[in-house]
């Protein structure tokens, strides 16, 4: 149950993302990690602060991850986060890959939890 309340919540930011908009220059770290922090905790607020730390842990380990391999635009979309007024093909098939890649290894770093079936 505890697995599939994490799940959610991380793929609902996702598929979000995949929905934003373009921009021009290349966001920060810093900002890619807080525009992830806010989609990671939006609707996390019934979670333990220990899980709503590992949500930070996620946030900060994808930024870190997706930093160098997506593009200004797709990193311009997490940074922005105008996801409800963005066509469905707003972010390239390469980034969404990249964006999921990196959440997954950074999943099991977040949630060791996760990798060993407890």
């Amino acid at each position: 149950m505890k697995i599939k309340k994490i799940s959610t919540l991380l793929m609902v930011p996702a598929l979000a993302i995949s929905l934003a908009a373009c921009g021009s220059s290349k966001p920060s770290k810093a900002d890619v990690e807080a525009s992830l922090t806010t989609l990671f905790n939006t609707g996390a607020e019934q979670l333990p602060d220990s899980e709503k730390e590992q949500l930070g842990t996620m946030a900060t380990c994808t930024a870190g991850k997706i930093h160098e391999t997506m593009s200004t635009e797709g990193l311009q979309l997490i940074v922005d986060g105008d996801f409800e007024n963005q066509p469905e093909d707003a972010m390239s098939e390469e980034d969404q890959k990249a964006l999921q890649d990196g959440m997954m290894e950074c999943l099991k770093v977040a949630f060791p939890e996760l990798s060993t079936g407890d």
